[in-house]
């Protein structure tokens, strides 16, 4: 049984879904979908405690698994303390959690924690190529720095290669920069944006990733323009390898390696260590509810500003 923060696209209010094999055939699926920033409440959290001491229906345990647990907020994390602390019999609770320092020190005492690390890129980058032998191998490399170690992320990318296309169209913009005036910024922002859109578009396919753009727009592009800082962030770091050494085996974008060679002498290191600070922080900010549209002007103007020949 799975337990996920998701989104209504009903309600006007945050609502959680528990999954479970056992739900009866012919039921109505219910209007939700995974939506980063949603959270797990305390009303939530009591359903789920509920449903542990029910009498199981078959099978020796029953298994809860709450995704993302660090989106509970306090007094849901509260609420789990005594049951994590003294669960039914032969009932299992697993939270998974990217982000340990935002739970509460009492949920961690009262769980025996076990670290997952990423995946080596020797490794994903095998596997990769076992399941996509027609990728190239330095775009592959590439898919695999920019997924820290997540396969299944890589995986889920080559499955949709239109949002390698999408990379591709960022990689561009980035090259053009040292050519764009100013006053581009505000164009280039657009662009960012469409091309959060369309990563949305494309890895949510159907009726529910339309209804879900169409519902809670903002909230959806905040969760893919994270893909596109991604991105971004990996190109201002690969332009300070090249600056150093253009053709080191570290470059995440080696597919763009003559790009990097010519263009890194425009750019100062000091210069793309702000911009992938102000990058990084941005992402924190997309999850505090900062304008979107004009962080995304902002951040396309400080992008074309990095650029110009060092001094």
């Amino acid at each position: 049984m799975i337990v996920r923060p998701l989104v209504s696209l009903k309600g006007a209010e945050d609502d959680l879904v528990i999954e479970s094999d056992e739900g009866g055939e012919g039921e109505e699926a219910p209007e939700f979908i995974e939506i980063e920033g949603s959270m797990i409440r305390t009303g939530q959290i009591e359903a789920l405690i509920e449903h542990s001491f029910l009498k199981r229906v078959q099978g020796r345990y029953k298994v809860y698994l709450i995704i993302s647990a660090e989106t509970m907020n306090e007094a849901a994390q509260n609420r789990l303390l005594k049951t994590l602390e003294e669960p039914p019999p032969n009932t299992l609770l697993i939270l998974t959690s990217a982000n340990l320092g935002a739970l509460l020190p009492t949920t961690i005492s009262r769980c025996s924690v076990v670290s997952f690390e990423g995946v080596p890129a020797a490794t994903a980058e095998a596997r990769l190529q076992g399941l996509h032998p027609d990728v190239p191998a330095e775009q592959l490399h590439s898919l695999v720095s920019l997924s820290g170690g997540r396969v299944g992320w890589a995986i889920s990318m080559l499955q949709h290669p239109q949002v390698l296309q999408i990379r591709d169209d960022l990689l561009d913009l980035c090259v053009a920069l040292p050519d764009l005036p100013t006053l581009a910024c505000l164009q280039r922002g657009e662009q960012l944006m469409d091309a959060a859109e369309r990563w949305w578009t494309i890895t949510v396919e159907g009726e529910v990733g339309e209804r879900a753009l169409k519902a809670r727009r903002d909230r959806v592009l905040r969760t893919r323009m994270r893909e596109v800082l991604d991105v971004l962030i990996s190109w201002f770091r690969d332009l300070i390898v090249a600056h150093a050494d253009p053709d080191s085996p570290h470059l995440v974008n080696r597919d763009r390696r003559e790009d990097l060679r010519r263009l890194a002498p425009l750019y100062q290191v000091e210069r793309c260590r702000r911009v992938c600070a102000y990058l990084e922080d941005m992402k924190a900010q997309l999850r505090q509810n900062a304008n979107l549209r004009l962080a995304t002007e902002i951040m396309a103007l400080r992008l074309i500003s990095a650029g110009g020949r060092a001094a």
